[in-house]
């Protein structure tokens, strides 16, 4: 998502990041897409640590900046669901 930024920047090049994330879905059922836009905020909410696979970065913090919300329809029946999120990470000059 747009509007991540650069936090702090070291003379090594490693960076403080903050990143903005939008997870959205689509289903034909509201409760299907409610209860798993729900459980991805648990997830998110009490996810203490996502550790890097390659070392390429630390995790910092993660939150969520909107609840789940259903944001639209359309004419074949389909809603849309959407929850947005900031990570805090520290990414390495590789």
């Amino acid at each position: 998502m747009p509007g991540g930024q650069v936090i702090q920047e070291y003379m090594d090049g490693v960076k403080e990041q903050q990143l903005n994330f939008e997870y959205a879905i689509k289903s034909k059922s509201q409760k299907l897409l409610n209860d798993q836009l729900w459980q991805v905020a648990d997830f998110l909410e009490n996810s203490p640590n996502i550790p890097s696979a390659n070392g390429s970065y630390e995790f910092q913090s993660i939150k969520t900046t909107s609840k789940p919300t259903l944001s639209d329809f359309d004419e074949q029946g389909f809603s849309y669901g959407v929850i947005d999120f900031q990570v805090n990470m520290t990414i390495f000059n590789k």
